[in-house]
């Protein structure tokens, strides 16, 4: 069944799936070599969210295209392979190109819809990706120092807060980078979705 209609002719839904999966791949194969340099304004950000918005635990952040390095003023007990036991300042990491395979798969799908204005729209939705990016590096930055940080008394907040953190995380890192690039691709390409709903609807009436 075909529903909708490309420049080229009617839309098929298998068809529409096939060729999102397929760019994906390929884009992905792509993406890889230069994800680091494409992630780099989000590790930008996660930055300056670290060093303005957690002041408390964030003494200094390092930053470059593959990682970024955070050390704390966390306090931790740890041991040295030579057997001795001491007080250390936690340093955790992360990188942010992890969180953004959201790109390629807004990219497949623009593809896929044969969108107009494709450029235009991609190099929007690259803007507008960092931002969830970002956040899941932030947040699994911030999960690293909850985790090791020897709980909330440590840590001088509440065990609510370090909750939230905990659950900001998961929403972050396992949601965001998924949904949000479809969701950019709706709004984007509503033309599409609009011919595929009424459509499908208009076929539904007419065919018994």
């Amino acid at each position: 069944m075909t529903v909708g209609r490309w420049a080229s002719g009617p839309v098929s839904l298998l068809r529409f799936f096939a060729e999102t999966v397929v760019c994906f791949l390929i884009l992905v194969v792509l993406w890889a070599p230069v994800s680091a340099w494409t992630s780099y304004p989000a590790g930008w950000m996660t930055h300056f969210a670290l060093e303005e918005g957690a002041k408390d635990w964030v003494r200094e952040v390092h930053r470059t295209p593959h990682r970024i390095e955070v050390d704390t003023r966390i306090r931790v007990h740890v041991k040295s392979p030579d057997a001795r036991q001491g007080p250390a300042e936690l340093v955790v990491d992360a990188d942010p190109s992890r969180y953004g395979y959201g790109l390629p798969l807004f990219l497949a799908l623009l593809i896929a819809a044969r969108t107009q204005r494709l450029v235009v729209k991609a190099l929007a939705g690259y803007v507008l990706l960092l931002f969830p990016q970002a956040l899941a590096t932030t947040m699994t930055l911030l999960r690293e120092m909850v985790a090791y940080g020897s709980g909330a008394s440590n840590m001088g907040v509440a065990q609510w807060q370090l909750e939230a953190i905990a659950f900001a995380y998961q929403i972050s890192t396992l949601l965001l980078p998924t949904l949000t690039p479809v969701v950019l691709w709706l709004l984007f390409d509503r033309p599409f979705l609009a011919a595929v709903m009424v459509d499908g609807w208009l076929r539904r009436r007419v065919l018994p």
